[in-house]
Order: C-alpha cells, then structure tokens, then sequence
C-alpha cells in the first residue's frame, strides 16, 4: 500500500512566464558550464556559473517577496 507523499518545491502560484524563462536559463547556463569545466574552459565555465548564480538570487527574491517558500 503506498501512502501519498507531500509535494516538494516551490509554490508556484503567482509566478509568471517571466520566472520560467529565467528558470530556464538558468538551468542551461548550469548544464553549459558543467560541459565547459568538463572540456576544460575553465574561465568559460567560472561565467556561465556567475551568471546563473546571479538569476537564482534573482528568482530568490521573487520568491520571498511573494512568500513563496520551500
């Protein structure tokens, strides 16, 4: 018998496509500087992970202004 698991995450009411979109990036920015660091293009891959470091303060904020919590 399986019991129901609460959902994880991030309420998401009262988020836009805006968000998403910067959702999105920054999950490609990741996954581009995981692929630069592995090749070794280091500083590349050092920017790639600023920038997405820079979107999730971004959408941090967002979420704490809406009292969106974890």
């Amino acid at each position: 018998m399986m019991s129901q698991q609460p959902a994880r995450g991030i309420n998401r009411q009262g988020l836009d496509a805006a968000f998403e979109a910067d959702e999105s990036r920054k999950s490609n920015l990741l996954v581009e500087a995981q692929l630069l660091r592995e090749r070794g293009h280091d500083e590349a891959a050092a920017r790639k992970f600023a920038e997405a470091a820079e979107i999730e303060e971004r959408l941090s904020d967002i979420c704490e202004a809406k009292g969106l919590l974890e």
